[in-house]
């Protein structure tokens, strides 16, 4: 009857926890896809659209750079007296002038407007990959957060149910009480890793919102598998190779050091006098009408003024280009160095701390807590089963989500086109199968 009594009691206290545990820990119901999410944020972030205006601002500057200089047009209306009145007349003429640049000026100038623009769409494009690895990568810290938030909730209710259990046998002798102190000061330490986990859910979730334009509270529920990246060659040389061609922070240096030459050229043309050229037409009435017409020509006389100032900037602001391209080159080298041996090192450890570790650790876990409800296994073996659980999925969702972080800044250093190019390798790999 003792027995009986006792099995009842587990399953009233088993179905009693998992009752109160959809009105405790409500999770999101709404369906979202981590490439879908990423598309919004691309659509809707603010500081997108600062960038997108710096384009179409450098746009508006290379077509007002493009066109050219407005005409003149002088009028000239008076009157002439001379001490012979019968030659008194009216005075009047005009002049058209339209201003030219010396050859060379114009095309120079539009030259450096286009690298304006050039720049200014590397920036927006560099921003942009940022703004979706930033995304991808709060998604993923989210997904793992929750599987630790749903670990340490169920670790924490099991132990609950547990400490029911245990309050509701007869209580004989002191080995109740001790194991109930042991399970009580237990459930301190779990319910601090459950305290740290939900701080860890909510905090990726209020950026993800925040990236998202919503309230920090919005509930997202990410569908995707979580695994790890997928790369299929990642060799220094192919890394390498991919960075010095589509690194957007090396474009953007070699776009300014393309400026600076060009502005070098333009300083040595500066001091070219620049003319004005244009009919006119003049009359003077009086006893007899008299009239002119001819062509007009004006320029500035390059004596004094002759821009070598100019053209000692232009030289060292291109130097200053070249060395910063130099510097970014090595700083590139360094960045595909560090970044490939933490991956190396990251990956090496997630192959030893995996998902099939952390399910088999699940499964222990499990089974600790009905051996220990028979009475089986004592009370530590039973708190050290659930804390290496709870230690293991930490350790593997730490070193999931620093794999996916050294991924995506691999794939920043090249532009956006090391995953890509891997998922292109890969589905052709597929279709070749097929």
């Amino acid at each position: 009857m003792k027995v009986i009594r006792y099995i009842v009691i587990y399953f009233i206290v088993v179905g009693c926890s998992l009752a109160e545990e959809p009105q405790r820990y409500s999770m999101p119901t709404e369906p979202f896809v981590i490439q879908d999410l990423v598309s919004e944020v691309l659509d809707t972030h603010p500081e997108l659209l600062i960038y997108q205006d710096r384009v179409k601002r450098e746009k508006g500057e290379r077509m007002e750079g493009g066109a050219w200089s407005n005409p003149n047009v002088s009028v000239q209306v008076g009157y002439r007296e001379l001490e012979e009145r019968e030659r008194d007349g009216l005075v009047y003429g005009f002049n058209f002038m339209q201003p030219f640049e010396f050859p060379g000026k114009g095309s120079l100038r539009k030259a450096i407007l286009d690298q304006d623009v050039y720049q200014a769409n590397l920036a927006l494009k560099q921003f942009r990959l940022a703004l979706s690895g930033r995304a991808r990568q709060l998604a993923r810290r989210y997904q793992l957060a929750s599987e630790k938030v749903r670990a340490a909730r169920m670790v924490s209710i099991r132990s609950e149910g547990v400490m029911r259990l245990i309050k509701a046998r007869p209580q004989k002798g002191a080995r109740p009480l001790i194991e109930l102190r042991i399970l009580e000061a237990g459930q301190i330490r779990i319910h601090e890793e459950a305290k740290h986990a939900e701080y860890e859910y909510r905090e990726a979730q209020a950026d993800l919102n925040a990236l998202l334009g919503r309230q920090p509270e919005h509930p997202i529920d990410l569908s995707d598998t979580i695994k790890a990246p997928e790369i299929a060659d990642l060799s220094k040389e192919r890394v390498t190779q991919l960075a010095h061609r589509h690194n957007l922070t090396f474009q953007l240096y070699e776009a300014e050091l393309e400026k600076a030459k060009l502005s070098t050229d333009a300083a040595e043309l500066e001091a070219m006098p620049d003319f004005s050229f244009g009919p006119f037409f003049s009359r003077e009435e009086g006893a007899e009408q008299e009239w002119s017409a001819g062509v007009r020509v004006e320029m500035e006389l390059p004596l004094w003024k002759r821009g070598r100032g100019r053209v000692v900037s232009a030289l060292a602001s291109e130097s200053i280009a070249r060395s910063q391209m130099a510097l970014a080159r090595i700083e590139m080298d360094r960045q595909i160095f560090e970044r490939l041996l933490h991956y190396e090192l990251t990956e090496k450890h997630y192959r030893e701390v995996n998902e099939h570790m952390v399910s088999r650790m699940a499964d222990a876990a499990a089974l600790a807590d009905r051996q220990y409800r028979q009475g089986a296994i004592d009370v530590r073996l039973y708190l050290e089963s659930q804390k290496a659980y709870l230690e293991t999925l930490e350790i593997y969702t730490e070193t999931l989500g620093a794999l996916w972080d050294v991924a995506l800044d691999i794939e920043l250093i090249t532009g956006g086109e090391l995953i890509a190019h891997s998922r292109k390798e890969s589905s052709h790999g597929e279709q070749s199968k097929h």
